[in-house]
């Protein structure tokens, strides 16, 4: 794969990292039961500048890492190396400026298949790229055997959500729905919290967790349901219950931390040839406080967002918080657009510009977010084959982290996983925490 469009934007961090030590010394830590499944640690992964950043992970046939960057594109990187390659960005593209490269689908028959947490599922061949659906919030992005898999909502051509919550996109570019949504069940603000997870399965199957709607589906590639199962039948809660008053307040990352908190959620899913599925099953130990003023907090709070429009012509929110608007105020009215307050720019003010745009990218480099508080994060292994997902094992917090808002993504080939403790990557490119990632083998249980 090649350079095709250049470097993009590229983020800034603070130095403020994962305890390595303790993530490391817990990856190995073993089920209390003999018949449980194992992560066994194998070695710690040195991310180079290019990707230490990075949101998710995909593992290659030939052994090199698919790592996804905010505001720069997907890299591909081979342990050790001291430098990772660019292989795929939208910048410079008629696809938008402000992308966070979260969901990184994987390679197969020469094609990556990708997405940002909104707008769009974009697929990257010889051809370039192309976007076949325009998921307007994405959940999660797999892709497998020549086949792509995406959770999500997605909205028709009247501007109301669809019907569907997961959609098959064949290798032609055909778009199947499946997973029909309960509407009265189903918060849109949710998706923002990166809840939902896709992943194809041996035997022409797919997994998909919703992750705003309860339970766990096994579809068939050609769209039959296959199975239903709760999601404790994987030692998991369903954190999908928002009331009305709730469901803004997840935008504001310290009641969203303190909200997670209080569930099990499948944070993770991968699976190998062979039809082992393994779930990373996260959870807080010690619940987070709810915020006490969230709506009159500190600086850096979500208050509200630019709204620009994007290629088809559709506006499109764009979190900000106190400081950036006001930073973005000044820009907009330098370049002359008639937006005289922060109450109208808060309500959405529409600009166009691709100069100006870039300009907000980079203003949304940098974050005056307050930093999450620290505490223990736990990944307990749940293992289950697919052909019998109701007999589930566990392993206890076989990953810790010490970070209130640590999020984990993995991938598996073989028994060889890569785990990818990932940074801050709250907004649209905002990126103010490393990643941390090491290789580990996942071993299921002895039958």
């Amino acid at each position: 794969m090649s350079d095709s469009h250049g470097a993009g934007l590229r983020p800034r961090f603070a130095g403020t990292t994962f305890a390595t030590a303790a993530v490391l010394a817990a990856a190995f830590t073993l089920s209390a039961e003999a018949d449980g499944p194992r992560l066994v640690r194998m070695s710690a992964l040195d991310l180079p500048e290019e990707v230490a950043t990075a949101s998710d992970v995909r593992l290659c046939n030939d052994g090199s890492l698919l790592l996804g960057v905010g505001g720069n594109g997907i890299y591909s990187w081979e342990a050790g190396a001291r430098h990772a390659e660019l292989v795929v960005t939208l910048a410079g593209s008629s696809f938008g400026v402000i992308q966070d490269y979260s969901n990184v689908g994987g390679s197969s028959s020469g094609s990556v298949a990708f997405s940002s947490s909104a707008y769009g599922v974009y697929r990257q061949d010889d051809g370039g790229i192309r976007s076949f659906k325009e998921v307007e919030i994405v959940g999660d992005v797999d892709r497998r055997y020549a086949r792509t898999v995406a959770v999500g909502l997605s909205r028709s051509a009247d501007g109301d959500y669809e019907d569907r919550l997961a959609w098959l996109i064949a290798e032609d570019g055909t778009v199947r729905g499946i997973l029909p949504r309960r509407a009265a069940e189903t918060s849109h603000w949710s998706l923002a919290g990166d809840l939902g997870v896709a992943r194809i399965l041996p035997e022409d199957r797919v997994l998909i967790i919703p992750g705003i709607e309860p339970d766990v589906f096994v579809y068939h590639w050609d769209g039959r349901l296959l199975d239903t199962l709760g999601t404790g039948t994987f030692f998991a809660d369903s954190p999908w219950r928002i009331s009305p008053d709730q469901e803004e307040l997840l935008t504001e990352p310290s009641w969203f931390r303190a909200w997670l908190s209080r569930y099990r959620i499948i944070d993770e899913a991968v699976v190998d040839d062979r039809g082992n599925v393994f779930f990373f099953v996260r959870h807080v130990p010690t619940e987070l406080p709810y915020p006490a003023h969230v709506t009159s907090g500190p600086q850096g709070r979500i208050t509200g967002g630019l709204t620009v429009v994007d290629r088809t012509g559709n506006l499109r929110p764009v979190p900000l918080s106190d400081a950036q608007v006001a930073q973005m105020m000044e820009l907009i009215q330098d370049a002359g657009y008639d937006i005289t307050s922060e109450e109208e720019l808060v309500r959405g003010g529409a600009i166009g510009d691709r100069a100006l745009l870039e300009e907000f990218g980079r203003i949304m480099e940098t974050s005056d977010i307050p930093q999450p508080r620290r505490t223990r994060v736990c990944w307990d292994l749940v293992h289950a084959h697919i052909d019998d997902l109701q007999a589930a094992t566990k392993a206890d917090c076989v990953v810790e982290a010490q970070i209130a808002d640590a999020r984990l993504r993995a991938d598996l080939r073989g028994d060889r996983a890569v785990i990818l403790l990932r940074g801050d990557t709250y907004g649209a490119v905002a990126t103010i925490r490393q990643s941390e990632a090491f290789e580990a083998r996942l071993v299921p249980p002895q039958s």
